[in-house]
């Protein structure tokens, strides 16, 4: 569902999934495979730890997702601000 209350009923799965309850399946199983389980630390790095604003650890996230980024009282165009907030 979209937040207008619309209905998304035709999402494109890869050929790979044969359903979308298989889509949900494989991607499960990908997230608690073995490999992400021991990168996992990495991850949290990037998002909420050390490494948010790091080139040297190739953080992809723009910097806009970081909370103080922006100083929110400056932003005089509500318009603008509410763009940012979102």
């Amino acid at each position: 569902m979209r937040s207008n209350g619309k209905r998304v009923d035709d999402a494109k799965l890869p050929n790979w999934a044969t359903s979308p309850e298989d889509f949900l399946k494989k991607n499960r199983l990908a997230l608690e495979c073995e490999h992400v389980s021991n990168s996992l630390h990495l991850w949290i790095d990037l998002i909420f730890g050390v490494k948010q604003r790091s080139l040297e650890a190739r953080n992809l996230f723009h910097p806009l997702t970081y909370e103080g980024t922006i100083d929110f009282e400056k932003i005089k165009d509500p318009v603008e601000r509410i763009a940012f907030e979102v």
